[in-house]
């Protein structure tokens, strides 16, 4: 019968004479992890259980493997899928920029023609050119107030 050729190390014992390979290994994993020889042999000690149980039930190293490459390809997807949504969003925003900007282009040049014609009858009635200007930014202002207290309210109505 052949003799195993790994040799017992018996200047140190863990509870156990361990092979002097394992000795070694375990050294340079307390020296990597500066933690102390019997956290690194219980964390040893609980990665081979848990690899047993693995293989026990059936699940060796290879379909682990396969389920890590399988996760990362589903995740890569997702976020493919993310970046083209965003992508989408952003050329939809663009539009709606483009569209509330003229929208507000419009408006500002029809109620500034709307004012020229009325500020012929008002300067008749009497009122001087700072008097329309005032008035002119008083009625902006109660407009811009009416829009942003309108815009609130539908912001606070939503749910989240």
């Amino acid at each position: 019968m052949k003799r195993a050729k790994r040799i017992i190390w018996r200047d140190k014992t863990y509870g156990f004479h361990p092979w002097r390979v394992q000795v070694d290994a375990i050294d340079q994993l307390v020296k990597k992890s500066g933690t102390r020889d019997a956290t690194v042999i219980r964390k040893l000690i609980d990665e081979a259980l848990a690899g047993r149980s693995c293989k026990a039930a059936g699940q060796d190293g290879a379909a682990t493997s396969t389920t890590d490459t399988d996760t990362l390809a589903a995740v890569q997807t997702l976020l493919v899928q993310l970046v083209e949504h965003a992508e989408k969003s952003m050329r939809i925003q663009d539009v709606i920029l483009a569209l509330v900007q003229d929208t507000l282009a419009e408006a500002r040049a029809g109620r500034k023609a709307s004012w020229d014609h009325l500020t012929s009858n008002l300067q008749e009635r009497g009122l001087t050119a700072r008097d329309l200007c005032q008035r002119f930014e008083d009625e902006t202002a109660e407009a811009r107030d009416f829009a942003y207290t309108i815009a609130k309210e539908l912001k606070d109505s939503q749910p989240g």
